[in-house]
């Protein structure tokens, strides 16, 4: 018996989706909330800016580093409380109460921590001598933390990161072994894991904030013979761009430690910084 003929599938239709698709449960925010998201996009990019180019905020104050990433968190993190809902359940087409005290309460703790790091700077509060005010704002920030990082990453995510966190309170128990360590009370452990640049400011943070932020206002400060003309064309504006408002803006762009600006000092205008003279 001879079979039909066999029919082709039209190699132009659209192709099926996938049997199982990963689906980010995102809010549909308001005019309000887009506008004040929008508001805090744009303040990211003015710090970034303004911790790269050493601007000063044009009024000579130069703030450290943990005050920079503590303003990162101030405009960035209490968004996740308002774009990422609580639960399954949760709704998707408004800010709920809780949710927007949620935010408040996020933007309130990094404001009062980011007016006091200078001063826990100076004063080595990460490692004892933390006032009770800073301490209790340290566990606020520490538990919000928390759910910030179970609405965006998950429960598997969370049991990964809480068990290091809490870590200090029992790290001289006997039944650790080889991992036991120096024993903190749950006041230093606060104070530590939000004053320190180990921990809630440690290398993520960094890398986010001199690096993936900071990219697209240094690129081609570390380019090399290795790419392509386009890329090189395109580093070369970005280091004249950089050399211009520098020079505008007396600015001398120095390697410093505590601004980690790229190198280019003092370079001559027309001059290829990716083939110094």
């Amino acid at each position: 018996m001879s079979a039909g003929p066999k029919e082709f599938g039209d190699p132009h239709a659209p192709a099926p989706a996938p049997a199982e698709m990963e689906v980010l449960r995102a809010r549909r925010l308001g005019r309000g909330w887009r506008a004040a998201l929008m508001a805090a996009a744009a303040a990211t990019i003015f710090l970034c800016v303004n911790q790269q180019f050493v601007l000063r905020f044009f009024v000579g104050f130069t703030p450290l580093n943990t005050e920079y990433y503590y303003a990162l968190v101030l405009v960035v993190l209490p968004f996740v409380f308002v774009m990422f809902p609580g639960g399954a359940r949760a709704r998707l087409d408004g800010v709920p109460w809780y949710d927007a005290a949620l935010f408040v309460i996020t933007a309130a703790t990094a404001a009062y921590l980011l007016a006091h790091i200078r001063r826990a700077a100076e004063l080595g509060w990460e490692f004892g001598g933390a006032p009770r005010d800073v301490v209790a704002a340290g566990f606020v920030m520490w538990a919000l933390l928390m759910e910030a990082l179970r609405r965006t990453g998950g429960w598997g995510l969370v049991l990964s990161v809480l068990p290091f966190t809490v870590y200090p309170l029992f790290a001289d128990s006997g039944w650790l072994g080889p991992l036991k360590g120096t024993q903190s009370t749950a006041a230093q452990a606060s104070a530590y894991h939000t004053l320190s640049v180990e921990s809630l400011l440690g290398i993520p943070l960094q890398a986010f904030a001199e690096t993936v932020i900071a990219f697209t206002s240094t690129l081609g400060s570390n380019a090399n013979s290795s790419l392509t003309s386009r890329s090189r064309s395109l580093s070369l504006f970005c280091c004249h761009i950089r050399q211009l408002l520098s020079a505008g803006l007396h600015v001398e762009c120095t390697m410093h430690r505590n601004t980690h600006v790229p190198l280019i000092k003092k370079a001559q205008w027309g001059e290829d910084p990716l083939n110094p003279r």
